[in-house]
């Protein structure tokens, strides 16, 4: 399937009635998981460079739902088919969700700022010349609220020594290193 970025309210895209009743009606389950996987790529993909706010992607999306609960909810009297769909539906939703992972989301416990912790010192071998061959210890001081998130940490350390994240180890006193299922935790 071709993927796209939308621009607009989905709500408003041509034909998308046709997707919603393909979607409810068909029995073809090579007809209807495609259909099902284009109608919430329509709401989920959006791009902020494009002009589309967080504010409106949120909008849409739970219009999406409120659509999706309508549809299953005591006063419309759905049937066993309609139910089926729209769990697929909800389902898809997440799975298309969490395909960028956590990113931006932070764990309840570290919504609060937290206590400032300055003059952190970070050392880190760097090459002495473009060929890699000899390398030094260079130093950099950081300041971090103790409510960051191990992978704001990494992606700052990473930013000021020029870096990608995932090319970065951490070690601690101790040898204790942080593990990439460790990037949602708090400092």
């Amino acid at each position: 399937m071709t993927y796209f970025t939308n621009l607009g309210d989905p709500a408003e895209l041509v034909h998308l009635d046709i997707i919603w009743s393909i979607v409810l009606a068909s029995e073809v389950k090579e007809v209807y998981e495609p259909a099902i996987k284009l109608l919430v790529h329509s709401h989920l993909a959006f791009q902020e460079a494009r002009g589309v706010s967080e504010e409106q992607r949120v909008a849409y999306l739970s219009a999406f739902l409120a659509r999706c609960f309508d549809l299953v909810g005591a006063n419309a009297n759905p049937s066993t088919l309609v139910v089926h769909r729209v769990t697929h539906i909800l389902k898809e939703v997440i799975y298309q969700s969490e395909v960028n992972g956590t990113v931006g989301v932070r764990p309840h416990r570290s919504i609060l700022k937290g206590e400032l912790l300055d003059h952190i010192l970070i050392k880190y071998m760097a090459p002495r010349n473009v060929w890699g061959e000899e390398k030094v210890e260079r130093a950099i001081v950081v300041k971090l609220y103790t409510s960051c998130t191990v992978w704001e940490f990494k992606s700052e350390i990473a930013r000021l020594v020029g870096l990608a994240p995932k090319y970065l180890e951490f070690e601690f006193p101790g040898k204790k290193v942080l593990e990439e299922k460790q990037h949602g935790d708090d400092m």
